[in-house]
């Protein structure tokens, strides 16, 4: 970095590392005066192990297809492959050949994140997962929140279809087609319409842009110049561009594939109005809670949900149910006829067992006996 007198500040490649250049197996993180240094490749081992890793994880996603939802086979096959994926994906950013410290990325730190939550949600899984469709409501494509009852059978799907249903639960973000996704709209906005909205967002990012380019030592982003809008926190034109430019082809691809011998379940993969924005209006929200669970953050309620809060409500009820299984022997040895019994069966160990009995009352505090007799009674 330079200030505008082009004094030097800080520049990280001016770091070294003594463990990294004595390490025969790794990359030094000092620069050479020839250029950058080239970036190693991958082993094919590694690549090897997360392609089966990968067909564990989609295997794990078919098993939750309605088709197996009688199957305890199916379930124990889930349970067995959680720890073997969350091991492996812990371990996986620290297999990765050691990068220059500037060339760095967490990228694959959110992968392994990510596979993490995936495979933990399903293992854990306990039911099968549906698919919803659009249904027009007033002109409005919408998901609807469908109610609480046993959808009808359908047959034995084929191996196609079983494979289709599977990549597309795995690539599922917001879990808008599926069973567990909230009640949401669906993209209203036109071709014209969304291609205005993101020449007006480029229009916003470009002096942020050409401030950052001027005002940075660019000498030091070898790699990719658009890393130092990204240090300073500025949302970078090319993220947009990755989800933008697919879902604007949907607008010429949805009408041209309907029109062709396709199936229909083929077809509405691609439909522009199963991808509503990320951000959508803010009036359109009715509360700070529906724009943080059921908004962009949708895509981290099934982690918090299997990670957090799931466990939490497990814990909370083995708690109430140990206290629930404790208060016949409190009420019993708080009745008078034990008192009745203490005083008149005199033996040599009658006061051992009124000591033991009155520590164990001791343990319990006097809001849970009142909550007891309030209650649960």
């Amino acid at each position: 970095m330079e200030n505008i007198n082009h004094a030097t500040l800080l520049s990280l490649k001016n770091l070294t590392s003594p463990w990294a250049t004595s390490n025969a197996t790794s990359l030094s993180w000092k620069s050479t005066s020839d250029g950058p240094l080239p970036i190693p490749a991958i082993p094919t081992a590694l690549l090897v192990e997360m392609c089966f890793m990968f067909s564990l994880m989609f295997t794990q996603s078919a098993l939750l297809h309605p088709k197996f939802q009688d199957s305890s086979t199916a379930r124990l096959t889930r349970l067995s492959m959680g720890p073997l994926l969350v091991a492996w994906w812990l371990c996986y950013p620290f297999r990765l050949p050691i990068l220059p410290f500037e060339d760095r990325s967490v990228f694959p730190g959110y992968l392994a994140a990510t596979m993490i939550f995936k495979s933990i949600e399903s293992t854990f899984s306990g039911g099968p997962y549906h698919m919803r469709t659009l249904k027009e409501v007033e002109g409005v494509p919408v998901w609807e929140k469908d109610p609480v009852e046993s959808p009808p059978k359908e047959g034995d799907p084929n191996l196609v279809d079983l494979l289709l249903w599977t990549v597309v639960l795995f690539t599922s973000q917001r879990g808008f087609r599926w069973s567990w996704g909230p009640a949401a709209k669906g993209n209203e906005m036109s071709f014209l319409k969304a291609l205005q909205e993101m020449v007006r967002l480029q229009l916003v990012f470009l002096p942020c842009l050409a401030f950052v380019l001027h005002s940075q030592d660019l000498a030091s982003y070898t790699i990719d110049p658009r890393k130092a809008l990204l240090s300073l926190g500025v949302p970078s034109s090319s993220l947009e561009m990755l989800s933008a430019i697919p879902v604007l082809s949907t607008y010429l691809l949805y009408p041209t594939l309907k029109k062709t011998s396709l199936p229909l379940k083929v077809t509405e993969l691609i439909n522009p109005a199963s991808f509503p924005p990320q951000f959508g209006s803010l009036f359109e929200l009715s509360s700070l809670s529906h724009f943080w669970g059921k908004s962009w953050h949708q895509k981290l309620r099934r982690p918090f949900l299997f990670c957090g809060g799931k466990p939490a409500m497990s814990l909370a009820r083995s708690w109430v149910a140990l206290q629930i299984s404790r208060r016949p022997a409190v009420l019993w040895a708080s009745s008078p006829s034990v008192d009745f019994f203490m005083n008149t069966q005199c033996t040599p160990y009658s006061g051992s067992r009124i000591l033991i009995l009155e520590n164990y009352l001791k343990a319990y505090p006097p809001a849970f006996c009142s909550f007891s007799s309030n209650h649960l009674v």
